[in-house]
């Protein structure tokens, strides 16, 4: 179907790496994301000069398959490598590989080295970066040894990345309020926006529950997509059982560096009811002589247990018990709360293949993490899986 229009619903990595995809076959792509800005969970918040990204603290490759991409990431700047380079008992090391002085036991003033804390979770920091969870069955195979990777500039620069490559436009604060099909074709439409368009497919991108639940502030959207998605028994069956975690993160920033009274730059608490992880995150950046920020993210259960409040609720209770694990820190320029009802997958699709059909005609396809390992490996590996089904379902016929 040569000239076929494409709509991917959503704005964050996979949307953006199946974007860039599909610039290369014989299809109009559209974008529509209810947020006002790209990243998806990979959000980077910015005050004045100080940044702090959100969401994934280390970009971690195990599974292979995406060297070239990889590659790209590093090449273009947008992640730097770092490795280990000392572990005892309680601390893990990390130190830029461009930087390490050769024969020497002495950092130079430009060496990134990272002092992490909470052994245990700190491996699982490493080898999971958009969440904590387990490896599960899944069709990406363990091929490398991992290797780790930090975003200087902030997450949301490898989701913008992977949007310029593609040079379609990502339309935001467009809610996909509503979808039908009509005439063996989708017809989404946009209310705050004005906007009913026609298309000959639809990738929905963001967690499963946002489009079968109403569990997100806007609801679900409305029409006939989801009965039309209900007659595959098995399938929705699947999607019913897709979970996720949820939590709360506090971006912390100053306008100046600071010093502060810490004897280290990442920190898990595994037994506090709270807090999960915090860290220096100009450090972790790479950037310790930027404005100085702090990442906090809260523990899963407590997060759950209090999904009641808002982030502007949940912010002093946070910022208390900071305070009472770390000490006096400097008074903050801004605090940014943060609220991720949908954080990590809990449980995914089952079998994790990356994408599924949802409807062959019109073609509904779901993507996303929701469908892989909820790390960046997967969503590249979903969007991969995403294009091959567009080309040979709607492209070839």
């Amino acid at each position: 179907m040569s000239g076929a229009r494409v709509l991917v619903v959503g704005g964050g990595l996979t949307a953006a790496a199946l974007a860039s995809r599909l610039s290369g076959l014989a299809v109009g792509v559209t974008c529509w994301d209810k947020a006002y800005q790209s990243g998806g969970r990979m959000t980077t918040k910015r005050h004045n000069n100080s940044q702090v990204d959100l969401g994934p603290q280390f970009i971690t490759k195990k599974y292979g398959g995406e060297e070239s991409i990889f590659k790209d990431l590093v090449d273009s700047g947008t992640i730097k490598p770092v490795r280990m380079i000392n572990n005892d008992s309680n601390n893990f090391n990390f130190i830029d590989n461009d930087n390490e002085t050769k024969g020497s036991t002495k950092p130079t003033p430009k060496e990134h080295k990272l002092n992490a804390v909470g052994v245990d979770d700190t491996i699982r920091m490493i080898y999971d970066d958009l969440g904590d969870g387990s490896d599960i069955a899944c069709s990406l195979t363990y091929l490398v040894k991992p290797d780790n990777y930090v975003a200087v500039n902030g997450s949301d620069q490898i989701v913008d990345h992977f949007w310029k490559k593609s040079s379609v436009k990502l339309h935001t604060e467009h809610f996909l309020d509503g979808l039908d099909s009509v005439d063996k074709q989708w017809v989404a439409s946009s209310s705050a926006q004005g906007k009913q368009e026609t298309f000959d497919a639809v990738v929905f991108t963001q967690p499963v529950p946002q489009y079968i639940n109403f569990h997100s502030p806007e609801g679900r959207p409305i029409g006939n997509y989801l009965d039309i998605m209900k007659e595959n028994k098995k399938i929705f069956e699947q999607l019913e059982k897709v979970r996720y975690y949820s939590s709360f993160s506090l971006g912390i920033m100053y306008n100046e560096t600071q010093t502060l009274a810490l004897d280290w730059s990442v920190k898990y608490f595994p037994t506090n009811k709270i807090l999960r992880y915090v860290c220096v995150d100009s450090v972790r950046r790479g950037r310790p002589l930027e404005p100085t920020s702090i990442l906090v993210q809260t523990q899963r259960a407590w997060s759950e247990e209090n999904l009641h409040l808002d982030k502007h609720q949940a912010c002093p209770i946070i910022l208390a018990e900071l305070q009472a694990q770390v000490g006096d820190l400097p008074e903050p320029d801004h605090v940014f709360p943060h609220r991720w009802r949908y954080s990590q997958t809990a449980a995914p699709f089952s079998g994790s293949p990356g994408a599924v059909v949802l409807n062959d005609s019109p073609l509904l396809i779901g993507a996303g993490d929701s469908f892989a390992v909820s790390n960046v490996e997967g969503c590249l590996y979903s969007a991969k899986v995403a294009a091959g089904m567009i080309k040979r379902l709607l492209v070839a016929n």
